[in-house]
């Protein structure tokens, strides 16, 4: 019966060594939560990682399979303006240039992002 009594004293020290090492993990900004997937990832498999109809963010923008739902956008918004007539174009403008420090904190450029952010949500 000695091997188990060895096994915890091991556990133990390896579960001790494994919260100093979590310590050290920065953590993320409260309000990251869009997350670039690492290329290593990407590779295996790259349809499965990008638009198929919509771009949302600024990463596939500019792709051109993606192009034609960009007229819908513009419908979109025109629609809202329509509906909105006290809401002008230049007040959305400005609302949104206000909030886009705030919209860019939202991603997180680290290419390690997705081991980060598995630690991090292991430990909440």
């Amino acid at each position: 019966m000695a091997g188990p009594s060895i096994q915890v004293g091991a556990d133990s020290q390896l579960a001790t060594t494994m919260v100093e090492m979590l310590r050290e993990v920065p953590p993320l900004p409260t309000e990251c939560c869009i997350f670039k997937v690492p290329e290593s990832l990407r590779s295996g498999n790259e349809e499965a990682y990008t638009p198929i109809v919509i771009s949302i963010g600024p990463l596939h923008h500019e792709e051109k399979k993606l192009q034609p739902f960009e007229a819908h956008k513009k419908r979109y918004l025109s629609s809202f303006l329509q509906r909105n007539s006290d809401i002008s174009l230049e007040d959305c403008v400005k609302l949104l240039r206000g909030l886009e420090e705030r919209a860019h904190n939202f991603y997180f450029e680290d290419q390690f992002s997705v081991a980060i952010a598995v630690t991090t949500n292991f430990l909440e």
